[in-house]
């Protein structure tokens, strides 16, 4: 189940950065063009909060589904400054692309997002990984640190989408990456990118969620407050919400 409190129970994560004040991650373009000049990955708690964890809580509360509406020609994103940004685009298009629901939808973009900076937190001096992966600390190698984030958010996407993986592929090779190097290798940003990807997988296949079965409630779950009386003001309340016939229905839990 991956959620019982919408409103205090959701995890915030956040992409720490080199500017600690400014909240900031930085990646520039890409680790085999050593002459571009340094561009910046931008993705700061409060966007990450708004777009993803925030959209999926108050749709959760609307008991209706994410309006991710991309263009209609669905074009891959440019490869440019901001790696995050554009697997983020990615992740979105897999979601509406499934009808995939509000609550498992926050945690596919957390995974995503956790995946890219776990792996970015290897060429960061003082950044830590949310999980223990055993890669070491490679403070300042590369400035470019694209190709990291790209191997990181792909293993992750196709975890969460595999049926999105031809979207997916495709935009590894619009960046000029083998999708096929699954390769653990820490001296090389694909390696960390994959590694740091499986730490954090193989602990969320573990989160109660139930991924691997469709993330069916498998918990017995029942709401302790009812649509008239609040018995724990921590717990959700599922309200009674007008059901377009001039009637109501009572929300139920979405996982």
């Amino acid at each position: 189940m991956v959620t019982d409190n919408t409103s205090r129970g959701r995890k915030r994560f956040s992409l720490h950065s080199d500017d600690l004040q400014a909240h900031h991650l930085n990646t520039p373009e890409s680790e085999q063009d050593a002459g571009c000049k340094e561009n910046s990955l931008h993705i700061s708690r409060r966007t990450v909060v708004k777009t993803g964890l925030g959209a999926a809580v108050a749709m959760t509360g609307m008991g209706t589904w994410f309006g991710l509406h991309m263009s209609s020609a669905h074009a891959l994103p440019v490869p440019g400054n901001n790696a995050a940004i554009t697997w983020d685009k990615m992740a979105l298009q897999a979601i509406e692309n499934v009808g995939m629901g509000a609550t498992p939808a926050s945690r596919a973009l957390a995974i995503t997002h956790t995946c890219m900076y776990d792996a970015w937190t290897t060429y960061n001096a003082v950044a830590v990984p949310t999980r223990p992966n055993g890669i070491p600390r490679q403070a300042g190698r590369y400035q470019d640190t694209t190709m990291a984030v790209s191997y990181a958010a792909y293993r992750a996407l196709l975890d969460l989408f595999p049926s999105q993986a031809s979207l997916f592929t495709a935009q590894m090779n619009n960046y000029g990456y083998d999708p096929n190097n699954t390769s653990t290798d820490t001296t090389t940003q694909a390696g960390v990118g994959n590694v740091a990807a499986q730490a954090v997988l193989t602990f969320r296949h573990s989160d109660g969620s139930n991924q691997a079965g469709n993330y069916a409630d498998t918990s017995g779950y029942a709401p302790v407050n009812t649509p008239d009386r609040i018995i724990d003001p921590t717990r959700w309340q599922p309200l009674r919400v007008p059901n377009g016939n001039g009637g109501s229905v009572v929300q139920k839990f979405l996982t």
